[in-house]
């Protein structure tokens, strides 16, 4: 029952809301090279992750090319690390520490 709820409402929706982020992130911009590696991406993936992705590119105001540039870098290889990569707040400390002044 939950399964056959779950394919009639929610994967429906969520497709349309994949395709909406796809297009906010630059997909549609995107050069030929760029839209096939996401489409292989994505269909290795699920839907869930590919929304989460999408929304996670969109906050940082990252495209989908960054994405892809940043995962397929010495450094990428795996999707927390290309979101990491893009993320200025992974790449900057939020917090500085200053160096304590003692007194004697």
């Amino acid at each position: 029952m939950l399964v056959w709820a779950r394919n009639v409402f929610i994967a429906p929706k969520l497709a349309r809301t994949v395709a909406i982020l796809r297009a906010e992130c630059g997909f549609d911009e995107s050069a030929k090279e760029i839209k096939e590696i996401w489409a292989a991406f994505e269909a290795q993936i699920s839907l869930k992750d590919a929304a989460e992705i999408l929304l996670h590119l969109r906050s940082l105001g990252a495209l989908i090319e960054h994405f892809i540039e940043a995962y397929q870098s010495p450094q990428g290889g795996t999707v927390d690390r290309a979101l990491a990569l893009l993320s200025p707040r992974m790449k900057s400390p939020s917090v500085r520490i200053l160096p304590i002044e003692w007194q004697n």
